[in-house]
């Protein structure tokens, strides 16, 4: 049969697609994350970004490494705080225990909130630690950022693992892993808790541009899979295509919850406790 047959229905998103155990999901496996370029200077501001670098945020595609010596520079205090984040995740087995110790305190809880901010301006930094440390935090309202800034942190996750023609199997395999992750972000931790976005319809946006930019590198990746003639990428791909759903359901329910408060300028539901009090709006 064609390769397309073998992408299973059911059960292939119960395995870790990073190790090829079954028993965890990506977004949680030990042997995925490699931060690399954690020594660099991380993040941005309203709690991160100087002044003299701007904070455009653009970002190019490319690798990780590329769009992280591009973005502008963080304050002090929050570069220290994304690096301990990156650096726990080189620490195996005991990384989760490491991340929830970084946010455990009153303190340690504002700048990870502020990290967040600086990645979603575009601040230098890993911004797959900072999506890796989310998905091992258990999913409390403290830990939760706002969707402002959760979802340009996931669409630059993605940017930056756009594959280029001549990237083999390695680099597609992680770059499928962190895209799943992003998807595992938004099932499992946005999905349902759209009611307390303060600005939905302005959410909705940004979600519209990480599904437009998830489509473009999803059929990359399959286009790269084909190239290398690897039937394992190819299943995969395709499954994370059909994830495409999770994206479109999202967008759905906050246009609905935008419509439902009749306006998000006038709007005068609270989200500060789930959100985080840094949220922008």
């Amino acid at each position: 049969g064609s390769r397309k047959s073998a992408a299973v229905k059911g059960g292939v998103s119960n395995a870790c697609f990073s190790c090829g155990k079954v028993g965890h999901k990506v977004g949680a496996c030990p042997a995925k994350f490699d931060p690399g370029g954690g020594s660099r200077k991380s993040a941005a501001a309203k709690g991160g970004v100087s002044k003299k670098d701007g904070g455009s945020g653009k970002q190019g595609h490319g690798t990780d490494s590329e769009s992280r010596r591009q973005g502008p520079e963080a304050s002090a205090d929050v570069s220290r705080f994304w690096k301990r984040l990156t650096d726990a995740l080189k620490g195996g087995a005991k990384r989760e225990n490491a991340i929830a110790a970084a946010v455990q305190d009153a303190n340690g809880k504002d700048l990870w909130l502020k990290t967040w901010t600086a990645a979603a301006a575009g601040a230098r930094g890993s911004p797959e630690a900072l999506v890796t440390a989310f998905m091992l935090l258990p999913a409390t309202i403290a830990t939760t950022p706002p969707a402002l800034s959760i979802i340009p942190v996931l669409t630059r996750v993605i940017r930056e693992f756009t594959p280029k023609a001549l990237f083999g199997p390695k680099f597609v395999t992680e770059a499928m892993s962190h895209v799943e992750t992003v998807i595992d972000v938004v099932q499992y931790r946005l999905l349902g808790a759209e009611g307390r976005v303060m600005a939905p319809a302005g959410v909705a946006a940004h979600v519209h541009e990480l599904t437009t930019v998830f489509e473009e590198t999803v059929r990359d990746l399959l286009a790269a899979a084909l190239k290398v003639d690897d039937n394992a990428l190819l299943v995969r791909g395709m499954t994370l295509r059909q994830r495409r759903k999770e994206l479109l359901e999202y967008e759905k329910a906050l246009t609905e919850a935008a419509k439902a408060m009749g306006s998000a300028s006038t709007a005068t539901f609270n989200d500060t406790a789930c959100f985080g009090p840094d949220r922008p709006v």
